[in-house]
């Protein structure tokens, strides 16, 4: 019984650590990524690669640590860089479509148009969908602001119930959450994760 406890112990203190372990190196890698931020601001470029290539070690899934060091080696004019590390911001998460626009900038630059066109045209495509989404809830709210007056204007109704009344209501009212659209169109490339 007591060796079972003690094994018991032992695991729950093993797993603490860990969990604890992975905080601190998530903590760590913030901490780089501030730094390349900062570096990058400054414009001392090699200083910004080293945190944010240091950050992107101990956390490779976070696409805002290689959007960034895109950004840098793209500022740098390595274009071939810049577009590795955006394409792995593709792959990360496929629906940021300033990453689409730095491809597009990126292959322009290497002299690529057919690329960089096959990206620009997916990007416009991801903007055009944010657009209609974002008219899709404007419209919803619109409708949903409407609707009180409209329902102040109805008259109540007997239900079936002969004990109850009610107010006639529409049904289907949408509720969409979307991203806004950035007021700045087509000039995202500079946007800086912080």
């Amino acid at each position: 019984m007591l060796f079972r406890l003690n094994g018991f112990l032992l695991m729950a203190a093993m797993l603490f650590a860990g969990c604890t372990s992975e905080q601190q190196i998530r903590k760590s890698a913030l901490r780089y990524f501030k730094d390349g931020n900062s570096a990058y601001l400054h414009r001392d470029y090699q200083n910004a690669i080293w945190n944010y290539r240091k950050a992107i070690t101990m956390d490779s899934e976070t696409p805002e640590f290689h959007f960034n060091l895109g950004l840098v080696y793209y500022e740098l004019g390595n274009y071939p860089e810049a577009l590795d590390a955006y394409m792995r911001v593709a792959e990360l998460r496929p629906g940021l479509s300033d990453t689409y626009y730095n491809i597009a900038l990126a292959y322009h630059r290497m002299e690529q148009s057919t690329d960089a066109d096959r990206y620009y045209n997916r990007y416009q495509d991801m903007l055009s969908l944010r657009k209609a989404k974002e008219l899709a809830r404007k419209k919803a709210e619109m409708k949903q602001q409407e609707q009180p007056a409209v329902a102040a204007d109805t008259k109540p109704v007997k239900a079936k119930s002969p004990s109850t009344t009610g107010i006639c209501l529409p049904f289907g009212t949408i509720y969409s959450t979307g991203s806004k659209l950035s007021s700045e169109g087509s000039i995202l490339m500079r946007r800086l994760f912080l």
